[in-house]
């Protein structure tokens, strides 16, 4: 009986042993478990920081280049507008140094681009606007070139520039227009200095302002007296150079 009895005991706490192991085993797996995904999401937010440290370091480095690019347009546009002041002698400094870097820079590339001596361009744009995107009321013209609505439109359609007659394409149309006028005159054998001149009367007057004509044929050109003074004012660094 007593034997029997301890056999039973034994059982029970076979059992209750055996359940509190299977238990914890179940428990300690649970646990793994949960600290197995914890350990994975660990692993994911460090990669998410150390890409957003990658992301972060290529933002700054971006900046730096930002910073030294802005730098170096600064030196350069204080370059070009002492040298453009240097050599223009130009009435409206202040006026020039507050254009817009786009509006400063396009009007400088536009003068290299074409061959326009700067004392010529950058004085031409002194004369007409005084290097503000103004509208001449009395004659219409319009922008720091003043070009004429009529004109732009036709050059515009003709040079595929689209747009408004915004800042941008008024420089265009105008340089564009001062070179074609120069070139015509060399054309005709005219020297560059006459073909400047020449130009200027016309980009003043407007085409065709020119001609001497008899018994309806052209025969000649000659300045329009109400041109000399905008011409002279243009050409008078220039001619110190010539």
């Amino acid at each position: 009986m007593v034997t029997k009895r301890l056999t039973i005991v034994a059982l029970l706490l076979f059992t209750l042993v055996s359940g509190y192991l299977l238990e914890t085993v179940v428990h300690t797996k649970l646990k793994y478990k949960v600290l197995e995904k914890r350990l994975e999401k660990s692993k994911e937010t460090i990669d998410d920081l150390n890409q957003d440290l990658t992301n972060s370091e290529k933002t700054i480095d971006h900046l730096e280049d930002s910073v030294m690019r802005y730098e170096e347009t600064l030196k350069s546009r204080k370059y070009y507008e002492e040298l453009i002041i240097d050599q223009s002698k130009i009435r409206a400094k202040k006026s020039l140094r507050a254009l817009d870097d786009d509006v400063f820079f396009l009007m400088l590339s536009q003068s290299q681009k074409y061959d326009i001596p700067i004392e010529i361009y950058f004085r031409l744009v002194d004369m007409e606007s005084g290097f503000k995107f103004v509208e001449n009321k009395k004659s219409g013209a319009y922008g720091y070139m003043q070009v004429m609505p009529s004109t732009f439109n036709y050059l515009a359609k003709k040079l595929g520039i689209e747009g408004p007659h915004n800042e941008l394409n008024n420089i265009l149309i105008g340089s564009w227009l001062l070179k074609k006028n120069y070139s015509d005159w060399l054309k005709r054998g005219f020297s560059s200095n006459k073909s400047w001149r020449f130009a200027l009367a016309e980009y003043n007057a407007g085409e065709g302002k020119l001609q001497i004509k008899r018994n309806g044929r052209v025969v000649g050109w000659k300045e329009p007296s109400y041109t000399t003074a905008y011409i002279n004012y243009i050409m008078k660094e220039h001619n110190k150079r010539s």
